[in-house]
């Protein structure tokens, strides 16, 4: 924050002070703030971004909004900091939490995330330029990424949700959406250019741990901030001693080429799919978007799989099947149909394979760990399920053959409740013609 370096470098847990900054707070009125961005100053531009986009989407005004490093956006002159941030992002509808690798060695955000933690309201938090594959204790929180515009656009969809509003159309902020991506994509650029001179030079230990703090290891630290900070809410005037220890460095994972380009691939596919939502109304536009999946298919097709970790390699053949499935799904020739879907079901079944082999694996490796743990949180495996129930509904209309119907039918049923719930697969262009009869049951 611009202004922390005037305050005390801790919360006061000890003396009359903390006493009188509890009663600040309980005194001071309500704030009518509508999203709090906890920020470490250094991400200033991303800030700024972040908050072009969040007022042109929901027509928000500037006081709705605290960033405390950027300008129109700060505390009141003459306020009391501490008291104030801690007032603001208790009461604040939404408390976004921008999480870089400079954030994740700032104190105050751990306080601000720990704190907000504490009161049990809505907290996002989103990742910017930094691995988005974390571990535990992380997992147990949902997360976001600016490096991808799909995920930024869920962002808005569930801030407008939490303050019950409306979003703008879409053009409108398209714009401001990648504007953030370009931020976030330049932190991820700088990230990696500070590992590679870190690997290629003789840099001291202390060095070597500045320039590749980990990101899953800082979490923890978060955490245990977060009972501290929770607790001083609650019981300002105990008495608390930090006892918490320097975590051990371990280097940031560095994405391989192939890596890079299935992330690239993974927002084309989204793009994609928006445009092929829409040839119920735009049929016209079927060839463009058949063309279009079928070459994002061949190109998926040539990453090869050991360039990609075990994680990477179920995303690329879930993207291959989605590929694949929008090629057959704009297809009018239903043998060209069925070859598509053919294809996409044979994808589908790879990354239902590779899942079995990891659920199978010892969860003693790390890798193998991580991988179990990304199946779990994104729920893959419902995903891959869902294809495989696509592929074989698409199939059924090349086919007439009725025997794929039902089993896309009774794959459907079958899946996890709030899978059902939280995606409404049966409301899927895809699927509707087989699972039509049955969309009272979801």
């Amino acid at each position: 924050m611009c202004s922390l370096s005037d305050l005390p470098r801790k919360f006061h847990f000890l003396g009359s002070r903390g006493i009188i900054d509890f009663l600040d707070l309980l005194t001071m009125p309500e704030s009518e703030l509508q999203i709090f961005i906890s920020h470490s100053s250094k991400d200033d531009k991303i800030a700024r971004a972040l908050i072009d986009l969040l007022r042109a989407a929901l027509s928000l005004g500037a006081d709705s909004i605290r960033c405390s490093s950027v300008d129109g956006y700060r505390l009141p002159v003459g306020m009391k900091v501490e008291s104030r941030l801690r007032q603001e992002v208790h009461d604040a509808k939404i408390v976004i939490g921008i999480i870089t690798q400079d954030s994740l060695g700032s104190d105050f955000v751990k306080f601000e995330l720990g704190a907000r933690w504490g009161t049990d309201k809505f907290l996002a938090l989103l990742l910017a330029g930094i691995n988005s594959e974390l571990s535990a204790p992380l997992n147990i929180l949902n997360t976001l990424s600016a490096n991808s515009e799909p995920q930024l656009q869920q962002l808005l969809d569930d801030v407008a949700a939490q303050l019950g509003s409306s979003l703008q159309k879409a053009a409108s902020y398209a714009h401001l959406i990648s504007a953030v991506k370009q931020e976030a994509d330049n932190m991820a650029q700088t990230n990696l250019q500070q590992l590679d001179a870190d690997s290629t030079s003789s840099a001291t230990k202390n060095n070597s741990r500045i320039l590749s703090r980990p990101v899953v290891l800082a979490i923890i630290i978060i955490i245990v901030v977060i009972s501290m900070a929770a607790g001083y809410l609650i019981h300002p005037k105990q008495d608390r001693a930090d006892t918490r220890s320097e975590p051990t460095p371990a280097p940031t994972p560095i994405r391989s080429p192939s890596e890079q380009s299935l992330l690239v691939f993974n927002d084309r596919i989204w793009e994609l799919r928006k445009d092929y939502q829409n040839l119920q109304s735009n049929p016209d536009k079927a060839p463009e978007v058949n063309s279009r999946a079928d070459q994002l298919a061949s190109q998926i097709s040539k990453l090869d799989d050991k360039d990609l970790n075990v994680s990477m390699q179920i995303l690329k053949y879930e993207h291959l099947s989605y590929a694949w499935g929008m090629t057959a799904g704009s297809e009018p020739d239903n043998t060209s149909r069925r070859k598509a879907a053919d294809e996409s079901l044979k994808a589908s079944a790879m990354a239902k394979k590779i899942v079995s082999r990891v659920n199978r694996a010892n969860a003693s490796d790390k890798t193998i760990q991580a991988a179990k743990n990304w199946i779990l949180k994104d729920d893959a495996e419902a995903r891959i399920n869902r294809l495989t129930a696509a592929g074989l509904c698409l199939r059924s209309q090349a086919t007439q053959n009725k025997d794929d119907a039902r089993r896309a039918r009774t794959i459907v049923e079958n899946l996890p409740d709030h899978y059902l719930v939280k995606e409404k697969p049966e409301n899927s262009s895809e699927l509707q013609p087989c699972v039509s009869n049955t969309s009272n049951q979801f």
